[in-house]
């Protein structure tokens, strides 16, 4: 199927062929598809889909320098969806945090209701850490991409830290 749609010899609808593929778990012909109507936001959200992160960001790379002629902010747009990842998690970040400073207001009148505000507060914390966790990959890969693509003509770097959390230290990261 792949070879079909690649071979230059082929007349086909691409928005047709892709509209029957849509849903379907055909990842690489969508991709190629989207990219050929240079709907590369849905092939950047396509190729963002993958299981093994490092891979799925090698991917996307290679996708942007690809596509970068005839997109010139494929790369604003790939550190932008990174960092949606990024400020989703802080959001959540800052919810169990402010919710962990409600929780410690209450003044428990039982011994069992102690319990179960500790209890919140461990699970608030849990979900902290691990929203930290999820993060961590994005933020190190927005850096990365930062550092070989901050070029006005890649990726401007002004442009993209617009983009990045108010809680982020790049200066942090960078080490």
């Amino acid at each position: 199927f792949v070879k079909i749609i690649k071979d230059p010899d082929c007349c086909y609808n691409k928005k047709e062929i892709l509209e029957q593929i849509e849903n379907s778990w055909l990842k690489k012909p969508k991709i190629y598809l989207y990219s050929q109507l240079k709907e590369h936001d849905k092939a950047l959200q396509e190729l963002f889909k993958g299981p093994n992160l490092t891979q799925c960001f090698k991917e996307i790379e290679e996708f942007c320098q690809k596509n970068l002629s005839s997109d010139p902010e494929i790369f604003q747009k790939f550190y932008k969806l990174l960092s949606e990842v990024v400020n989703k998690c802080q959001d959540d970040i800052n919810k169990c945090a402010q919710k962990i400073q409600e929780t410690k207001t209450n003044e428990p009148k039982f011994i069992e209701e102690k319990k179960n505000i500790e209890k919140q507060i461990k699970q608030y914390e849990e979900e902290i850490k691990k929203n930290e966790e999820s993060k961590a990959p994005y933020e190190q890969e927005m850096l990365n991409i930062l550092k070989r693509h901050g070029k006005i003509e890649e990726l401007n770097p002004i442009k993209a830290l617009e983009y990045a959390n108010d809680n982020w230290n790049v200066c942090e990261s960078y080490n």
